[in-house]
């Protein structure tokens, strides 16, 4: 299996649902070029590209690239959740270090709406649904989003099988506030911080730790990094976990 490295990384800005200008094939092409010219390489020598977007036209992917260039490479269009980014990102490592290509780009993007996440396809089952009876089972649902009910019932299974405490809950909410104000955990702000556009985030988490092992993040730098960890989960449908090492 050959080594693999990330070689360059591009970001755009990130904006309310709505205020930023253009769509995303212009936010592709700004931040693929970037990436292009941060690691040296033109377009022609990428071999595959995988783009990572959750509620978008079969085939945006094809679109978004094609701004990068028309070379006739494939491009594979992933779908995992808020492991998306990160879910293109480990296939693309993959085609490196299984000597399918010598270079791959991943690539994010997602037009977000204003307000909480809600199922867009009413019409056919929730690839969640057994989570969500199983669920249901034991806490009758509330008339809130899904995602914090299913964290905090996670944590009360918790205190009734382990017999934790609130607060037990507590002192990790302050261990992370702890860690945060270092920086160490979330130097950037986390996927909170750019308001969550599903597909791009997993890729941001990868441009920032690269910057942070480069020691190149600016006032976020967190001295003496070599080792960084990056954890993408999926909504309980998928999660990458990547660990990244200062190349010598």
């Amino acid at each position: 299996m050959t080594r693999t490295f990330v070689i360059g990384v591009g970001l755009t800005t990130f904006d309310k649902p709505g205020k930023k200008p253009g769509d995303y094939p212009d936010w592709v092409r700004e931040a693929g070029t970037a990436a292009l010219r941060d690691a040296g390489v033109a377009y022609e020598q990428v071999g595959q590209a995988y783009a990572g977007y959750v509620y978008g036209d079969s085939t945006a992917g094809q679109r978004a690239v094609y701004e990068l260039g028309l070379t006739g490479i494939p491009v594979v269009n992933v779908n995992n959740n808020c492991a998306t980014g990160s879910t293109a990102l480990y296939l693309a490592r993959q085609a490196v270090a299984y000597g399918v290509v010598d270079c791959a780009l991943a690539v994010g993007f997602e037009r977000m709406q204003s307000g909480s996440l809600k199922p867009m396809y009413t019409d056919r089952t929730n690839p969640l649904q057994r989570h969500i009876d199983r669920m249901s089972e034991i806490h009758p649902p509330e008339p809130s989003p899904f995602s914090p009910q299913l964290f905090g019932n996670a944590g009360r299974a918790h205190m009734e099988r382990y017999g934790s405490r609130p607060e037990h809950f507590a002192w990790i909410a302050w261990k992370n506030h702890k860690h945060g104000d270092g920086p160490v955990v979330n130097p950037s702000g986390g996927l909170i911080a750019k308001g969550h556009p599903l597909g791009a985030t997993g890729l941001a988490q990868c441009a920032e730790l690269t910057w942070q092992l480069r020691g190149d993040a600016g006032p976020r730098q967190v001295g003496g990094a070599h080792v960084a960890l990056q954890h993408n989960l999926g909504l309980n449908g998928a999660a990458v976990v990547t660990v990244y090492e200062r190349g010598a």
